[in-house]
């Protein structure tokens, strides 16, 4: 008996095809405030956002909904994460849970005097 491969479409009649999902990786190191990722229209984001920092509160991102403007306090939100931190013995935490973020949601860095190192990793995929 053979096996006969059946054609797949992924248009649901809708007239668009879907995209595939990708992975999202940032780096950035800086002192200053800086957009590390929006999330593009009909996407949404699912990873782990953090420094190299193991405790210091200078070391947060700002997660900004989509339509507002980043700032401290009011519109974005201020996350610390650890999930990069690799301590003395070389392991990371993995206790840092996963985020998820829709379209035009924004991620930025902290203005802060030292120059601070933040990580982004995750999938972007079709809603």
């Amino acid at each position: 008996m053979a096996l006969t491969q059946i054609a797949v479409s992924s248009d649901s009649g809708s007239g668009s095809t879907a995209t595939p999902p990708k992975t999202i990786a940032v780096r950035v190191y800086s002192g200053n405030t800086a957009l590390m990722y929006t999330v593009p229209a009909g996407r949404k984001w699912v990873g782990r956002i953090g420094s190299h920092a193991s405790n210091s509160s200078s070391y947060f991102v700002f997660i900004t909904p989509s339509g507002q403007t980043v700032n401290n306090g009011t519109t974005s939100i201020q996350m610390f994460g650890t999930f990069f931190h690799q301590n003395s013995h070389g392991s990371y935490s993995n206790s840092d849970g996963l985020i998820t973020l829709h379209a035009g949601d924004m991620v930025h860095t902290a203005n802060n005097t030292t120059n601070g190192n933040w990580m982004l990793l995750g999938e972007e995929s079709d809603v």
